[in-house]
């Protein structure tokens, strides 16, 4: 008798070192993940004359080439729900990963700009199916952690863009341009190895495939959630291609002092990512989150319209504004029930958000370009505040699309 009571006490221990040891390795998968999320993004741009140089990139290029992140992150998202249903989560994060790998290579030695392009496109759709299938994947492996681990991997996501900036000059004054940008596909190949370690998810079964096929585009509180996501990406785009011009141009920021004031736009958001994650997870009705960013997004433009003197504390405000992106990450597992429901749930969000933000610079621009000034692109920056606080509001609803599901199909 005492050797079964045993023998069950050492299978459940057995049990928890196995879970635990799980666990790590999922973390530790989840962060290589997160460090690949930009820097493909990121690391040819500050070397761009370089490669513009060596590959004849025009200007009408380089326009195009620079819609692309946001335009692959949403088409790929849209896909990256699909693959999960017929494959479950890991085959699909190899396959992304692999398009990562590939497409940072194939653009490093491209002599073409088509070539450049192509394999762009290759590099950022599979960054953007990444984006879509962490927050399913989080769901799965830490269901009670949600906001911690949400925390550090959008954390995560700011050092990888941060990153390969920093170091892209000198790296590419010691060994090219293509040594370089093509060195962060070992950043993706290092990401490859935990994955092939950890245990396969269990695949639906037909039955469990029928309920997957949720009806997330008609879902009012999806949309707030998308809604919430694209204004922070919206702004993001729209200020990082513009708000150096605002500066230097209308401002008379000299562009030492602008580059100084850009750094901290990109970077002061990292500090409240840290953060929100873990308090939307921790309060029933977090409305001073949704609240304060919006705030911080309102506050800013209408700083630079009508105090342009203290630009500095503007530039603080709208970045921390950004962090309506963390928001709508999190969101995206609080408002689903299971690992199927946050793979809609995450690809209708970044999907159509990324679409939605790719219009940020095209239309700052095109408002500049029509009044003479930069007045009413300010305004409607400062009105994409009101709109996240108004759909941050509804948002928040303690609803879940799964439940939705039930009451829409039966």
């Amino acid at each position: 008798m005492r050797e079964a009571q045993n023998q069950i006490v050492v299978g459940k221990s057995s049990h928890v070192a196995i879970e635990k040891r799980s666990r790590i390795l999922a973390l530790i998968a989840i962060v290589f993940v997160a460090l690949n999320l930009r820097a493909a993004m990121t690391a040819p741009s500050a070397v761009f004359d370089q490669i513009k140089e060596s590959i004849s990139i025009s200007d009408t290029a380089r326009s195009i080439i620079g819609m692309l992140p946001p335009v692959s992150f949403a088409l790929f998202g849209w896909l990256a729900p699909r693959l999960v249903v017929k494959h479950g989560l890991e085959k699909p994060i190899l396959f992304s990963l692999g398009m990562i790998i590939f497409g940072i290579l194939g653009r490093s030695f491209s002599n073409s700009v088509w070539i450049y392009a192509l394999c762009s496109i290759l590099c950022l759709g599979g960054i953007g199916i990444c984006n879509v299938l962490l927050p399913p994947i989080i769901k799965y492996h830490f269901p009670n952690q949600i906001g911690l681990i949400t925390s550090i991997y959008t954390s995560i996501i700011y050092l990888s863009a941060g990153l390969p900036s920093f170091v892209a000059v000198p790296l590419t004054n010691a060994v090219g341009w293509r040594v370089s940008t093509g060195s962060w596909a070992l950043l993706a190949i290092i990401a490859v190895i935990p994955w092939l370690f950890i245990q396969k998810g269990v695949q639906p079964n037909p039955e469990e495939q029928g309920r997957t096929k949720l009806p997330v585009g008609r879902w009012s509180v999806a949309w707030a959630i998308m809604i919430v996501f694209s204004i922070g990406a919206f702004n993001s785009f729209a200020m990082l291609a513009w708000l150096p011009e605002i500066l230097t141009k209308s401002f008379n920021i000299a562009q030492a002092d602008s580059g100084r004031l850009m750094s901290m736009f990109s970077f002061i958001g990292f500090f409240p990512t840290i953060f929100v994650p873990i308090v939307l997870t921790r309060f029933k009705k977090p409305w001073f989150v949704v609240l304060f960013f919006s705030l911080c997004i309102i506050i800013a433009n209408l700083g630079f319209l009508f105090l342009p003197q203290f630009a500095v504390i503007w530039i603080a405000a709208a970045g921390t504004g950004l962090t309506f992106i963390s928001v709508g990450l999190t969101l995206i597992n609080l408002r689903s029930r299971t690992k199927f429901g946050s793979a809609s749930l995450s690809g209708f969000v970044q999907g159509g958000g990324y679409l939605l933000s790719a219009l940020g610079p095209v239309t700052v621009g095109w408002l500049h370009e029509l009044t003479g000034g930069w007045a009413a692109s300010l305004w409607l920056l400062a009105g994409t505040g009101v709109l996240a606080l108004v759909m941050g509001l509804l948002a928040l609803k303690p609803v879940y699309l799964e439940d939705y599901a039930k009451e829409t199909i039966g």
